[in-house]
């Protein structure tokens, strides 16, 4: 939730992609391949089923230099240059950060947690998932716009319960009143939203189009990121003595 300097996001994720891109067709580069974000379609499309083709309306520097990325490097495709743009929804598995980690790290006390109505659908991709279809797109090169997903697309009451029963521990999951979840809203949305809100990334369009399948499961997904989790936790008498 740190604030960032807006110019910093256009100066990476705009303008140094497109002085890339620039130099890769010149040096005679047949496929760019860019990772754009999810966040493109901003926070307040919660109620949308989200398209390759759905507007687009970011709310946010980091998705409008995203945004703005994908367009200019979609004016730049030709036969001889393809120019793929993947949008992923939030990334887990083994060295996953940010949010993600601290819920985790939550999840892995043994404190009832106030997830038992967290009914919102919230999409997410395993990083193998995603590089399954990075690697099958630079075997198939396809110009256009592309979504990574899962094969189903979790609920976040879904999401920890899976994550707290890898950990070996009880769900152990509280339905909260409303109000307090609308208190919460009003006091910090932005968490609230992180933490509760849902987020649909339809890739029915992608798979379809490029036949392809994720080769990976939710649930093994989740296995690898906490099994990473305890294992940078709890390292082995082994691992110590050789870091020493």
């Amino acid at each position: 939730m740190k604030q960032i300097d807006a110019r910093k996001y256009f100066e990476i994720n705009h303008v140094s992609t497109l002085r890339m891109a620039e130099l890769a067709k010149r040096q005679g580069a047949k496929h760019f391949i860019f990772l754009s974000s999810s966040k493109v379609f901003g926070d307040n499309q919660h109620h949308l089923v989200l398209t390759e083709s759905t507007e687009c309306q970011p709310s946010d520097a980091y998705g409008e230099s995203k945004l703005v990325a994908e367009q200019d490097l979609l004016g730049m495709k030709s036969d001889q240059f393809v120019i793929t743009i993947i949008r992923p929804p939030l990334v887990f598995g083994p060295g996953v950060k940010g949010n993600l980690i601290r819920l985790l790290k939550l999840v892995d006390s043994a404190w009832p947690l106030p997830f038992g109505n967290a009914q919102a659908n919230r999409s997410m991709v395993n990083v193998d998932n995603l590089i399954a279809l990075i690697v099958h797109l630079l075997n198939k090169p396809t110009s256009g716009v592309f979504h990574a997903g899962e094969a189903t697309t979790p609920t976040v009451k879904e999401l920890v319960r899976a994550m707290r029963l890898k950990l070996n521990r009880t769900p152990r999951l509280v339905a909260v009143p409303q109000v307090f979840n609308k208190l919460g809203q009003v006091l910090v949305p932005a968490q609230m939203n992180r933490l509760f809100g849902g987020m649909i990334l339809s890739n029915a369009y992608t798979n379809q189009t490029l036949g392809f399948v994720p080769p990976f499961s939710f649930e093994t997904g989740i296995g690898k990121m906490v099994d990473w989790y305890q294992e940078t936790k709890n390292p082995s008498s082994k691992d110590r003595s050789e870091s020493c």
